[in-house]
């Protein structure tokens, strides 16, 4: 993930946020820089745009990690693997 560099963060209050979440959040990931979250004029939350970010990389990378401590233990069916991490499961046959 890319550093968090907060010199050009934008400022949002709770406010803004519970009333324009979508806008802001689009904005955010447009812009590629950060906001800073102030409630009462206090910073109360960071939000870090992931566009560009390797957050799926990394998702699978600690996937395989698991599956692969898993594996070492006894054979790993790839149903589970699947349910486990909530990737896709579906049911065979008239479901």
């Amino acid at each position: 993930m890319p550093d968090i560099s907060l010199g050009n963060a934008r400022v949002v209050t709770m406010r803004e946020l519970a009333n324009s979440a979508s806008q802001i959040v689009r904005e955010l990931n447009e812009s590629n820089r950060p906001a800073v979250v102030t409630k009462h004029g206090k910073f109360v939350a960071l939000i870090q745009p992931l566009a560009g970010a390797q957050v799926e990389a990394i998702s699978l990378t600690n996937l395989a990690v698991s599956v692969a401590e898993d594996a070492a233990e006894d054979a790993v069916d790839s149903t589970e693997v699947r349910r486990r991490f909530g990737l896709n499961v579906r049911k065979r046959g008239g479901n």
